[in-house]
C-alpha cells in the first residue's frame, strides 16, 4: 500500500529543510569571519624614579597621543630610572 504525503506534511518538511540549510550556511559563513589583527607600535620612556610628578605628566602626554603603558620596570637602587614600555595601534 502506497501512502501519499499530505500537503501540510510536505510544507513542514520543506520548511525544516530550508531552516537547516540556512543555519548550516550561516555557521560556515560565521566561522570564516576574522577580526582584523591589530598592529602595535612600541616605545619606552625613561624617567628618574625620584621625579614621579614628571612621570605622571609624561605618561598623560603620551596617553593623549594614544599610547598605553604595557609594563613598568622600577629601579632597585635609589638613584635609578623608571622605564615604562608603552604601545599604541598603528
Amino acid at each position: 500500500m502506497k501512502t501519499q504525503m499530505t500537503p501540510r506534511l510536505h510544507l513542514v518538511l520543506v520548511t525544516i529543510s530550508l531552516l537547516f540549510f540556512c543555519f548550516a550556511c550561516w555557521t560556515v559563513y560565521g566561522q570564516r569571519q576574522t577580526a582584523p589583527k591589530t598592529i602595535w607600535e612600541y616605545s619606552y620612556l625613561t624617567i628618574p624614579y625620584s621625579d614621579m610628578n614628571k612621570a605622571m605628566e609624561e605618561l598623560n602626554k603620551h596617553a593623549s597621543k594614544g599610547w598605553e603603558v604595557v609594563q613598568a620596570a622600577f629601579p632597585t637602587n635609589a638613584g635609578g630610572n623608571t622605564v615604562f614600555l608603552v604601545r599604541r595601534a598603528k
